[in-house]
C-alpha cells in the first residue's frame, strides 16, 4: 500500500513509521513530506492509496487542509491525524468525505492498519457503488422501455427517461407523488389495483395496460414485481412497461391481411404447404387440399399424403428433385408435377417453394406454393401442337420454293437459254449472207451488231437469275464452296470487303441442311449490305462437335436488341425459324458502334 504522509513534526513521523512496521513489515511503502504544498505536488506526480493528513501544518490549518487534498484529488481516501480528540471535529470531517479520524496520542499499530486498510477498501466499495449506480441509471434512461420504482404506499421514487417522454413529466414533478395526484382517476385507480396484486401477492405480475396519449389510447406490456429489503419484507414495487401499440395494431392489420389472402389464394387457385423436412411433418391450406377436392379432415399433415398422389411418370422425377433441394438448397425451388385428384383424374401442379432460416440458422421448415395450371399445361400443350404443325408447314413450303426455284432455273437453262443461243446463231449466219443482199450492207450490220448485244445482254441476265435462284455449285460443288461464291459476289456488288475463312474444303451436309445455311448466310449478306453501314465482313465456316457452325460479323453500326422483334425485322425472325426447323440455333447479337454478328449451329444430320 502506497502511502502519502503530510506531516511536519519528525517525532510523529518516527513513531508512524515504527507504528507502520509493527503491523505489517514490507506491505507498507510510505512517502513523507512536512508541507501541503509538496503533497498537493506529489500528488500529481505520483499514484497513492490513501494519504495520512495531519490538520496542523506550517502551510494550512484545520479543515481546509481536506478541502484543498479533495480539490486535487477528490476520490483519494484521506485518514486525518490530530492531536486534539474533538468530535464535533471528528464529525464535520467525516461529512467532508474524510475516511476516519485519528488522535496521535492514541494511535496503535492495529488501529493505524486497519484505518488505512478500511479507509482505503471504503473508497473502492464508493467507487464500485458510484459506478453500479452510474450504469444503472444508463440502463434506466437508455432503456426503450418505461421503467419505474415506487415505496409500497404507491409514491413514486424513480422514473427514467422514456417515463418522462411517454407521460410529458419531469422527474422533478413525480418524485414522492402517487398515481393520483398525477394521473385521470380512472387510470390512477387501474394502476394502483395492479399494483396491490403484485405487493399482496410478493410475486412478478404482468398486465396489460392502457393510457390515454397524444394519439389516442397505447396499449403496454407491464411487469411488476416487488422489491424486498435485507429483512425479506417487501419497501416498494418496481415496474418495467413495453408499449405494443404498434404491435397490436399490426396484429389488426395482420388479421385483415390475412383474411384478405386467404380470399385471394382462393381466386387465383393457389394453396399454401409448410413442410418441416426433419419430421416429415406438413401443414396442408384448406385451399391446397380444395384443389384436388378434398375437404380438410381428409388429408392428413405428413409428406406422405403428397408423394402418394404423384403421378407415376412424374414421381421419380419429383423426389429427386426435392431430394437434391433440401440437400443443397440453392436457387429458387420450382417444381411442376401432377397429383391425383379425388375424382381419380390428374391435375398439373406448379410449385415455388423456400426455407424458412430457424433462429439458429439452420433449415427446417420449407414453405412453398401450389397453383393448379392444368389449363394452361393443356394450352401449352395445344400451342406447341400447333407451332409444330406449323413449323412442319413452313419446312414444307421451303422444300416446294426450293424445288420451284430449281425447276425455273431449269426451264430457263433449258428453253430460254436454248432458244436464245439459236436466235444467235441464225443472226450470225444472217451476217454471212449480207454480202450478196441488195440492202445497204452497212445498216444491216449495224443492225446485226446491234441484235447480237441485246442477245448477250440477255443471256447474261438469264445465266445471273438462274444463279440468284439456285447457284449450281451448291449443288455440284457443296455448302463451302457456295458460301466462298457468295463472298465474292457480295464484295463485288457491294464494295465491302468480305474474307470467307473455312476449317476445311468440304463438309457434307444433306440438302435441307445445305439449303438452310445458304439462305441464312445469303440473308445475313444482304442485311450487312442494307443496315449495317459496314467497313468489312468476316464469314466463318466450320465443323465443330457434330455441328455445322457458320458466323456472319460485321464491323457496322450494330443492331439493337429492340430491333430484333420489329415487326419490319421479318427477315430475322424467318432465318431464326429456318433454323430452329432442322434443330438448329441461330444467335444474333450486336452493339451499337461495334457491329453485328450472326452465328448459325446446325446439326450435321
Amino acid at each position: 500500500m502506497r502511502i502519502l504522509l503530510i506531516e511536519d513534526n519528525p517525532g510523529d513521523v518516527r513513531l508512524l513509521r515504527e507504528r507502520l512496521a509493527e503491523g505489517d513489515t514490507g506491505r507498507f511503502e510510505l512517502t513523507h513530506v512536512d508541507r501541503l504544498s509538496a503533497g498537493l505536488e506529489r500528488l500529481v506526480e505520483t499514484s497513492f492509496d490513501v494519504v495520512l493528513l495531519d490538520l496542523s501544518l506550517p502551510d494550512s490549518h484545520g479543515p481546509d487542509t481536506v478541502f484543498r487534498i479533495r480539490a486535487t484529488s477528490d476520490r483519494m481516501p484521506i485518514v486525518v491525524l490530530t492531536g486534539v480528540e474533538d468530535e464535533m471535529l471528528g464529525l464535520q470531517l467525516i461529512q467532508s468525505g474524510v475516511q476516519d479520524y485519528l488522535v496521535k496520542g492514541q494511535v496503535t499499530s492495529p488501529l493505524l492498519t486497519r484505518s488505512l486498510r478500511y479507509a482505503v477498501e471504503r473508497v473502492r466499495m464508493e467507487e464500485i457503488l458510484r459506478e453500479s449506480e452510474a450504469r444503472f441509471r444508463a440502463i434506466m434512461d437508455n432503456s426503450p422501455t418505461l421503467m419505474f420504482l415506487k415505496d409500497v404506499e404507491g409514491r413514486y421514487l424513480l422514473v427514467n427517461r422514456r417515463f418522462e417522454e411517454v407521460f410529458h413529466l419531469m422527474s422533478r414533478d413525480l418524485i414522492g407523488k402517487t398515481d393520483e395526484e398525477i394521473f385521470p382517476a380512472a387510470q390512477a385507480e387501474a394502476f394502483r389495483a395492479d399494483d396491490r396484486k403484485v405487493l399482496e401477492g410478493g410475486a412478478p405480475m404482468k398486465f396489460e395496460e392502457v393510457t390515454l396519449d397524444d394519439d389516442g389510447l397505447r396499449t403496454s406490456i407491464v411487469v411488476k414485481f416487488p422489491l424486498l429489503n435485507a429483512q425479506g419484507r417487501c419497501s416498494g414495487l418496481c415496474g418495467i412497461a413495453t408499449d405494443i401499440t404498434e404491435r397490436k395494431r399490426a396484429e389488426s392489420a395482420l388479421q385483415k391481411a390475412q383474411r384478405k389472402l386467404r380470399q385471394t389464394l382462393q381466386a387465383s387457385n393457389t394453396g399454401l404447404w409448410d413442410w418441416n423436412t426433419v419430421t416429415n411433418e406438413v401443414e396442408f391450406t384448406l385451399e391446397w387440399k380444395r384443389q384436388l377436392g378434398y375437404e380438410d379432415h381428409e388429408i392428413a399433415g405428413r409428406f406422405e399424403e403428397w408423394e402418394a398422389r404423384l403421378h407415376p411418370e412424374d414421381k421419380e422425377r419429383a423426389l429427386a428433385y426435392v431430394r437434391a433441394y433440401v440437400e443443397k438448397p440453392e436457387g429458387e425451388y420450382t417444381l411442376e408435377f401432377r397429383l391425383r385428384h379425388k375424382d381419380g383424374s390428374y391435375r398439373w401442379i406448379a410449385a415455388r417453394a423456400s426455407f424458412a432460416l430457424e433462429p439458429d440458422g439452420r433449415r427446417v421448415r420449407l414453405l412453398g406454393s401450389h397453383m393448379d395450371i392444368t389449363d394452361r399445361k393443356r394450352a401449352e400443350e395445344q400451342l406447341q401442337r400447333t407451332l409444330g404443325e406449323l413449323r412442319t408447314l413452313s419446312r414444307k413450303m421451303d422444300v416446294v420454293r426450293e424445288e420451284e426455284r430449281t425447276r425455273i432455273a431449269r426451264e430457263l437453262h433449258d428453253e430460254l437459254g436454248v432458244r436464245l443461243t439459236c436466235l444467235k446463231l441464225d443472226l450470225a449466219r444472217l451476217q454471212s449472207l449480207a454480202g450478196g443482199s441488195q440492202f445497204p450492207r452497212a445498216k444491216m450490220k449495224e443492225k446485226v451488231h446491234s441484235m447480237m448485244a441485246d442477245i448477250d445482254s440477255t443471256i447474261a441476265s438469264v445465266q445471273r437469275l438462274v444463279v440468284e435462284l439456285r447457284p449450281g455449285i451448291l449443288d455440284d460443288l457443296g455448302l463451302v464452296a457456295a458460301i466462298e461464291w457468295q463472298c465474292q459476289d457480295f464484295e463485288r456488288r457491294s464494295g465491302t470487303p468480305c474474307v470467307c475463312k473455312a476449317s476445311q474444303e468440304k463438309i457434307v451436309l444433306d440438302g435441307a441442311h445445305a439449303t438452310a445455311a445458304f439462305r441464312i448466310c445469303q440473308e445475313a449478306l444482304t442485311n450487312v449490305a442494307r443496315h449495317a453501314k459496314a467497313r468489312s465482313v468476316r464469314v466463318l465456316i466450320e465443323q465443330v462437335n457434330g455441328e455445322l457452325l457458320l458466323e456472319i460479323q460485321d464491323d457496322g453500326q450494330g443492331i439493337r436488341t429492340e430491333q430484333l422483334t420489329e415487326s419490319a425485322s421479318s427477315g430475322l425472325l424467318g432465318m431464326c425459324e429456318r433454323a430452329r426447323g432442322l434443330g438448329g440455333r441461330l444467335a444474333i447479337a450486336g452493339q451499337p458502334g461495334k457491329g453485328t454478328t450472326v452465328a448459325l449451329r446446325l446439326p450435321l444430320t
